[in-house]
């Protein structure tokens, strides 16, 4: 993804061309075909991931019921934030619910910058 379109995402709204400079290399394209889940609940929180195209659901299973949509995940968007809070698991499980471009970073290098 170029500097530019990085720019025109709405999480990166106010950030200046050096900041959005220092961001990119930390950002990853990937790519995943529509009912793949992207992660578990449960799972290692490492990456959060921006919604380039397409559209990922969020899935909330409480331990007494069934798995409940909590949201539906569109261009412009993010999930998958309990890795960028520094969180030790995933709180959701998200599925690809269409194909879906994202920008993964993982959490880490995140909140090191």
């Amino acid at each position: 993804m170029t500097l530019q379109a990085l720019g025109q995402m709405s999480f990166f709204e106010g950030l200046n061309t050096a900041e959005l400079e220092r961001l990119e290399p930390l950002f990853t394209a990937r790519v995943f075909s529509s009912g793949t889940t992207i992660f578990e609940q449960g799972q290692l929180a490492d990456y959060l991931y921006l919604v380039v195209s397409g559209r990922v659901t969020v899935r909330y299973k409480p331990e007494d019921g069934p798995a409940l949509t909590v949201t539906h995940v569109v261009p412009g968007g993010i999930f998958g934030w309990s890795a960028a809070l520094g969180n030790a698991t995933y709180t959701s499980a998200a599925i690809s619910e269409e194909d879906s471009e994202t920008l993964q970073v993982h959490g880490s290098e995140l909140r090191a910058l």
